[in-house]
């Protein structure tokens, strides 16, 4: 044993690939007889660290790197020459107790990072063997003899009087399984090796992933598990979740100028939590930076606008309470669905989802359309043809009977959803402006149009496509406010848009266009002219004023053209001519001009030239 102790092993060139029987290697141990490939040394000369071995001792390749010979324990793979400073006595012992298969090794790569990846992950094995064999070696160093001694080193050549894997005489040691030079992660357990054990539990790789970047990402995942959690929680991944994560590395590639390797990584926990990452691993300290990526594409025709409503009716204690939709609540809603989020709306903007599993997009519209918290959903690959379309304003208040009394009331999202729903309309947009675009079944478009108005709760209801003409057509706008007699006293009440809503279907007026601040186009109905339709609204107390369309000259229009021109150039700037536009635009469609004297007005603008050779850029812009 004594001279056992005394003995270290150097490894030179590359060692025979035939494997090694126990036999062989115990005479190695004791010195009777050298193995090919291995050269016994005295203990009085040093150990170097690897680091500063001469790169001849490991046969260099073309590459300029050794072909390091790689030694097995059991199933667990080693390379003795990558551990860093090697103690003399555990040298020994590793040579004697570690020898029993011994294969070369090919060059890991031209990468320089590669031999570094496999010595960090390889030097923690040997550390591993020296510790399990640490007792034994104590009782060696302090002098044990006899029958001590020998149960010392049967401790330390026998694997079997530690482990129980005995190995016979003669046989021939398995070789190291592939698996385990190109590991897949290992899964994420409560054990006393957490810290030799990776955060995530199923991690697989492309072929296109090199074997020392899949070591990297293996050890930078055991590691730095802390700064993993961190990092996955701002890509939306849940540790925590029902589902556990599923990674798959597509693609890695080297960056030498920032000592970085970069993943590309698609993840998901189920059909409805889907994502994509970019991971950058700092090769100094093994750190992650994860960048988020767009996620897999969905086709279309799995894909669902959803709109949610702002506050619903809640039953608190026995009271209807409103309370406000949260991103928690919308959440909860969608994992109940079965829904994926892929674009979440932003303020009033619509949530972009997709169906999963077997799940139609068009069934889930409908099951999903005036459920609790939902103003509206349709399947976003849904096209409806304009002459399909209505545009439909609700009032904001309406005044109902409740118990005998004439009471004031908000028009809810829940009153509108339930009307579309009845006359079986689809929401294909709801502007800022309030104004819904629905879709309705072919041909039915006027029908639709003449029930909603007759609602109590809709301003007007316009189908996108209509024939009206213009000759019969007026602008009228209505009054702020008007003096009423209530029992003998003379008071100022409110034109409300009750009173808007009853003076156009009692008038059977169609509403063209809305300009706001109580302008609207109208169409009269058929047989009217535009000048007696706007006679006749013009006597209405609730209207301030009606014009005909079509009352405005040619001369009128040239000249308000010529009046924007003089903006167009130097001393003005665009902002300023733009301005001055708009609102000469405006002006003309609520005096009465037809679309042909519009369309004029906007070519005598464009052809008018720029003063000056240009505007002036510092002159508000």
């Amino acid at each position: 044993m004594k001279s056992t102790s005394r003995l270290a092993l150097a490894l030179s060139g590359v060692l025979a690939a035939a494997p090694v029987s126990a036999q062989m290697i115990r005479t190695a141990a004791t010195g009777a007889a050298p193995i090919a490939g291995i050269t016994v040394i005295p203990s009085g000369l040093s150990v170097l660290p690897v680091n500063h071995l001469p790169a001849s001792a490991f046969g260099l390749g073309s590459a300029g790197f050794a072909v390091l010979p790689q030694v097995s324990h059991g199933l667990i793979p080693m390379t003795l020459a990558q551990s860093p400073t090697l103690p003399l006595a555990a040298a020994n012992l590793v040579a004697a107790q570690t020898l029993t298969a011994v294969q070369p090794r090919a060059a890991l790569s031209a990468n320089p990072s590669a031999i570094g990846i496999a010595a960090r992950t390889q030097s923690l094995e040997v550390g591993r063997f020296a510790s399990r064999i640490a007792p034994e070696m104590k009782s060696i160093q302090q002098g044990a003899t006899g029958a001590s001694a020998k149960t010392a080193a049967d401790r330390i050549f026998n694997p079997s009087a530690r482990s129980g894997a005995a190995i016979s005489e003669g046989s021939e040691v398995p070789a190291v399984p592939s698996a385990m030079i190109t590991p897949k992660a290992a899964g994420l357990t409560k054990s006393n090796g957490a810290r030799t054990t990776p955060l995530l539990s199923d991690v697989t790789y492309k072929a296109e992933v090199s074997v020392a970047h899949q070591l990297l990402l293996r050890e930078t995942l055991t590691r730095r598990k802390a700064g993993w959690i961190r990092e996955l929680a701002r890509m939306g991944v849940q540790l925590a979740g029902p589902v556990a994560p599923v990674l798959t590395i597509t693609a890695s590639k080297d960056l030498p100028k920032s000592g970085k390797v970069e993943f590309m990584v698609e993840w998901n926990q189920g059909e409805m939590h889907v994502g994509s990452f970019k991971a950058l691993i700092t090769l100094k300290n093994l750190n992650p930076e994860l960048r988020r990526l767009a996620a897999p594409p969905v086709p279309e025709e799995k894909q669902l606008a959803v709109r949610f409503k702002k506050t619903i009716i809640a039953n608190v204690g026995g009271l209807n309470v409103e309370t406000a939709v949260t991103d928690d609540r919308i959440a909860e809603f969608l994992e109940a669905n079965g829904l994926r989020l892929l674009n979440k709306g932003w303020g009033d903007y619509e949530y972009r989802v997709s169906v999963t599993g077997g799940a139609q997009a068009a069934a889930m519209a409908k099951l999903l359309s005036g459920s609790d918290l939902v103003l509206y959903a349709r399947p976003a690959a849904l096209k409806v043809p304009e002459e399909r379309q209505l545009e439909v304003v609700f009032k904001k208040t309406t005044v109902v009977d409740f118990n005998g009394l004439r009471v004031e009331t908000a028009v809810s999202p829940d009153d509108i959803t339930a009307l579309l729903l009845k006359n079986g309309l689809t929401v294909l947009e709801l502007s800022r402006d309030g104004v819904w675009k629905v879709g309705t079944e072919a041909g039915i478009a006027a029908e639709v149009s003449d029930a909603l108005e007759s609602a109590g709760i809709t301003l007007y209801a316009l189908p996108r496509k209509q024939d009206l003409p213009e000759d019969r057509q007026a602008v009228i706008k209505f009054q702020k406010s008007v003096i009423v007699d209530a029992g003998g006293i003379l008071v100022e009440a409110a034109v409300s848009e009750d009173d808007v809503a009853a003076f156009l279907r009692g008038n059977g007026l169609k509403v063209v266009a809305a300009y706001g601040d109580g302008a609207y186009k109208v169409a009269g109905p058929a047989g009217t002219d535009s000048q007696g339709l706007a006679e006749t609204l013009g006597k209405d107390r609730t209207v301030k004023s009606a014009v005909a369309v079509g009352s405005l000259t040619d001369q009128q229009i040239e000249a308000s053209a010529k009046g924007v021109a003089s903006y167009k150039g130097r001393p003005w700037s665009s902002t300023e001519y733009n301005m001055n536009y708009s609102m000469s635009y405006s002006y003309l469609e609520m005096a009465g001009a037809t679309q042909a004297q519009l369309q004029k007005f906007s070519d005598l603008c464009d052809a008018a030239p720029v003063r000056g050779g240009g505007f002036n850029p510092w002159s508000g812009d």
